[in-house]
C-alpha cells in the first residue's frame, strides 16, 4: 500500500508539472524523485548542481542561517554604541529627557505605548548602515556581470550557472539579514503596515532560498539590488525628521520616493518580473520553482504598490508627514505632541 502511494503522489506530481509548462514528449522525469521534478528541467537532478564545482550547493544555506545570529549582534551593538551616540550628537533626545508627568485616564494609558524617538533612530540608522553596506557590496560582486542589463542572460544555460565566491556571499548575507529583519519584526517600534512588512520578509526569505536552492541566483541578485537602493534613503530621511532637522528630511523623502518609482515600479518589473515570464519558457522547460519564484515576485510587486500608495499620501499631505516622519507610524498623535514638545525645549 505504501509503495502504491508513493507511485500515486510522484504521478500526480509529473502529471501537473506536465500540464502546466511542459511538452508531452518530455516523459524523462519519470525516472526523477519529486524533488528533482519541482526543482530541475527535465531530465536533470538535484546530483547536477552538486556536480557543479562553483555552482550553489543546498548545504551552504545553513551558512546564512549563521550569519543572521552575528547579524542580530551587530545590530544590538550598533544601536547601543553607535547610534545611541550619533542620535544624542544630532540632537536627538534621550529616553529620560522624553518622559513627562503621567496623564489621566485614556490619554496615560496611550502614552505608556509610545515609543522613544531615540529609540526610533536606533532602528532607522542601524537599517540605514546596513542596507549602505549591502547596497555597495551588491555593486562591487555585480559590477561587469553580464546578466544585470541583459535580461535574456539570466535565463541562458539554465540551470548551469557557476558563481564567485563574491556572489555568493553577497546573496547568503542578505538571506541571512532578511532572516534577522523577520525575528526582530516583532520586537522593533510596530506601524501600521506590520503585518504587510512581515509578509514582505516571508516573501524575501523564500525568495532567497528558492533562488539559491534551485541554481536561479541571477534574476534573485537583480532582486537584491534594486530593493536596497530606496531604503537607504528611506532610513535617513526618517533620522533627519527624528534629529528634527528642518529641510533635510524633505529632501531625502523626495529622493526616497524617485528611487521607490523608478526601482520598484519600473525597473523590477522589467528586470525581473518580465524575463520570469517571456525569457525563462525559451531555454528550460519551467519547473514547479520557477512558477513559485513568478509568484513570489508577484506578490512582492503588490506590496510595492501598496506602499506606493501610501507615497503619494504623504506627498499629498506634507505638513503631516513633517509631523509623523512616517506615515506607517502606529502612535500619529503621539508624535505630533512628541515634536511639538521638543520644539519647546529646543526654543527654551
Amino acid at each position: 500500500k505504501k509503495k502504491k502511494k508513493k507511485k500515486r503522489k510522484k504521478f500526480l506530481m509529473v502529471s501537473l508539472c506536465h500540464w502546466v509548462e511542459w511538452p508531452a514528449g518530455s516523459l524523462a522525469v519519470d525516472n526523477r524523485s519529486a524533488l528533482d521534478v519541482c526543482v530541475m528541467p527535465a531530465p536533470l537532478t538535484m546530483d547536477f548542481l552538486q556536480q557543479l564545482p562553483d555552482g550553489p550547493h543546498m548545504q551552504e544555506l545553513w551558512l546564512a542561517v549563521l550569519l543572521a545570529l552575528p547579524l542580530l549582534g551587530a545590530k544590538v551593538l550598533f544601536e547601543r554604541l553607535v547610534a545611541n551616540r550619533l542620535g544624542l550628537w544630532m540632537g536627538v533626545p534621550a529616553p529620560a529627557e522624553h518622559s513627562r508627568a503621567p496623564r489621566p485616564g485614556k490619554e496615560q494609558r496611550r502614552r505608556k505605548a509610545v515609543v522613544p524617538v531615540m529609540r526610533k533612530f536606533e532602528e532607522a540608522a542601524w537599517k540605514c548602515f546596513i542596507y549602505s553596506v549591502t547596497v555597495v557590496l551588491g555593486l562591487v560582486v555585480m559590477w561587469g556581470k553580464p546578466w544585470l542589463l541583459d535580461t535574456e542572460l539570466v535565463w541562458v544555460r539554465f540551470p548551469n550557472h557557476e558563481y564567485d565566491a563574491g556572489i555568493k556571499f553577497y546573496y547568503l548575507l542578505e538571506l541571512g539579514l532578511y532572516i534577522s529583519f523577520s525575528l526582530t519584526h516583532f520586537f522593533d517600534t510596530q506601524r501600521k503596515d506590520f503585518w504587510e512588512m512581515a509578509l514582505h520578509h516571508v516573501f524575501t526569505v523564500l525568495l532567497l532560498t528558492t533562488s539559491y536552492f534551485g541554481n536561479t541566483i541571477r534574476i534573485g541578485t537583480n532582486v537584491l539590488l534594486l530593493h536596497d537602493i530606496s531604503d537607504v534613503f528611506l532610513e535617513s530621511s526618517k533620522m533627519a525628521h527624528y534629529a528634527m532637522f528642518t529641510h533635510l528630511p524633505t529632501v531625502l523623502f523626495v529622493v526616497f520616493a524617485t528611487t521607490f518609482f523608478v526601482t520598484r515600479l519600473v525597473l523590477f518589473p522589467y528586470f525581473c518580473i518580465i524575463p520570469c515570464f517571456t525569457e525563462s519558457p525559451h531555454h528550460s522547460h519551467t519547473p514547479v520553482n520557477v512558477m513559485f519564484l513568478r509568484s513570489l515576485l508577484l506578490g512582492l510587486q503588490l506590496l510595492h504598490y501598496f506602499w506606493f500608495g501610501i507615497i503619494l499620501k504623504m506627498c499629498l499631505n506634507p505638513r503631516k508627514y513633517q509631523a509623523e516622519g512616517d506615515a506607517r507610524s502606529s502612535a500619529e498623535e503621539d508624535i505630533i505632541s512628541d515634536a511639538d514638545d521638543m520644539k519647546k525645549k529646543k526654543k527654551k
